[in-house]
């Protein structure tokens, strides 16, 4: 099959999904394994009727039908491109079929499989964390007792054990039926339960980078549970809504003396009404003097 062909994104994109998790230690069924290396077998041919051709030239055998093997050569050499692209298509997509039909069955015990090592590395490092500041100085370390020490070491490496389950995690659900993109949301959604917490501190602890457990360290100062959603209520999280900017007449100072406020719609007392009730800014200058 010639090489410049390429293979359907859905197939390639099934394929590397499995192997996320294959390479995660949870290999896919012996079925759809095998299905994955015939496949491979037919995309390796190449000019196979030629090749045959020429071998039985030059080792002859009794009963070969040369004008056969031609036929067959010529046939493959004259095929144009859309036909060869056609036939891969046609192919690809039959064994994408089988492979779906193996894998699906499996599917749902797989993400709980890579959803149970998500929450237990979460465990751990949540019991870490809460047994030391992670992002403490090393020197501080000196004097801490043996426990801390441990669990310093500990968190930094089990949030970089988070980090690396994330993308697996996500392939486990994707494979499950559930597609989560690599967007905040979704992603927040997918490891963090979110129920009862501030939407923008959940956000900005999300997007923190810094410090030896990142996101996690930050999460979990929040009091945010780490965990694996359940694919079945899965939600993206919203962003927070934009923050409001407004000026209001400075209590206590002359007319004309303003302020600015800054009011989070994602406060739980915020509303409407709230918003609406501000103490506008009388149209009077800084000094006092009325304008008009």
């Amino acid at each position: 099959m010639p090489h410049h062909i390429p293979l359907p994104e859905k197939f390639k994109k099934h394929r590397s999904l499995v192997g996320v998790l294959a390479d995660a230690g949870v290999p896919p069924p012996a079925r759809w394994t095998e299905l994955n290396e015939q496949l491979s077998t037919y995309l390796d041919l190449d000019d196979l009727a030629a090749q045959r051709l020429a071998a039985a030239v030059i080792t002859p055998h009794k009963n070969t039908d040369l004008t056969a093997l031609r036929a067959h050569a010529l046939a493959e050499q004259s095929a144009p491109p859309e036909r060869a692209a056609q036939v891969l298509k046609l192919v690809v997509f039959a064994v994408l079929d089988a492979m779906l039909d193996v894998y699906t069955p499996v599917a749902q015990e797989n993400y709980r499989h890579i959803a149970d090592r998500f929450n237990c590395a979460a465990e751990r490092f949540v019991h870490a964390a809460n047994t030391v500041d992670a992002e403490s100085d090393p020197r501080d370390m000196v004097v801490a007792d043996d426990a801390q020490r441990q669990a310093w070491l500990d968190a930094e490496i089990l949030a970089a054990e988070l980090d690396q389950l994330v993308p697996v995690l996500v392939a486990a659900a994707e494979l499950a039926g559930v597609h989560i993109t690599n967007n905040a949301g979704p992603m927040i959604a997918a490891t963090v339960a979110t129920e009862g917490m501030h939407r923008r501190k959940i956000w900005q602890a999300w997007q923190h980078t810094g410090g030896r457990t990142s996101r996690w360290g930050a999460l979990n100062k929040l009091g945010a549970l780490i965990r694996a959603c359940d694919l079945a209520t899965f939600q993206p999280y919203r962003e927070p809504r934009p923050l409001i900017y407004k000026q209001q007449q400075a209590i206590g100072q002359p007319r004309g003396i303003v302020e600015q406020i800054v009011i989070d719609p994602e406060d739980e007392e915020v509303d409407a009404d709230h918003i609406e009730a501000v103490t506008p800014v009388d149209p009077v200058r800084s000094d006092g003097v009325v304008v008009g």
